[in-house]
């Protein structure tokens, strides 16, 4: 998901067509081998559909682009307290228009803690069911923000 206004590249990478019908789903065709690249200015989903021909074979391909109104945010908590009264009981990353996510938890040694590639993932503060004790712990996180262009 991207925001708009958009603008989107595309490639055909079909071969032996004849002929080419581009429908980019924003409003736009075309009926050549290259295209320009294509703005799309409002929010919503577009489905982009390249038909290509020769004679009587004909093959067609689509892609789907996502636009939203809304930045990629991402919310890391300073500090949790996994004591066991549902209050701030686990270390968990807030995000919206985030591609990927890959995050890893250290100890002060550079131990590994904890890894996910999963946005809904969270940490409890265990490691193989047992508590870390209290103290800094640090974290690499990587995240893939959707690419924004304006």
């Amino acid at each position: 998901m991207d925001t708009s206004p958009l603008t989107v590249s595309f490639t055909n990478n079909s071969t032996n067509a004849t002929t080419y019908l581009w429908d980019f789903g924003n409003g736009n065709v075309a009926n050549t081998q290259t295209v320009t690249d294509q703005i799309f200015n409002n929010s919503g989903v577009y489905t982009a559909y390249l038909t290509v021909t020769n004679g009587l074979c004909m093959d067609i391909d689509s892609l789907t682009v996502t636009v939203s109104e809304e930045e990629p945010t991402l919310y890391v908590p300073n500090a949790f307290t996994p004591n066991g009264d549902s209050i701030n009981d686990i270390f968990w990353i807030g995000a919206t228009n985030i591609k990927e996510f890959h995050i890893i938890i250290f100890d002060r040694w550079g131990l590994k803690l904890f890894e996910s590639s999963d946005l809904l993932d969270s940490w409890t503060g265990k490691v193989n069911g047992k508590e870390v004790p209290d103290g800094c712990y640090f974290y690499l996180l990587m995240p893939k923000i959707l690419m924004i262009k304006k």
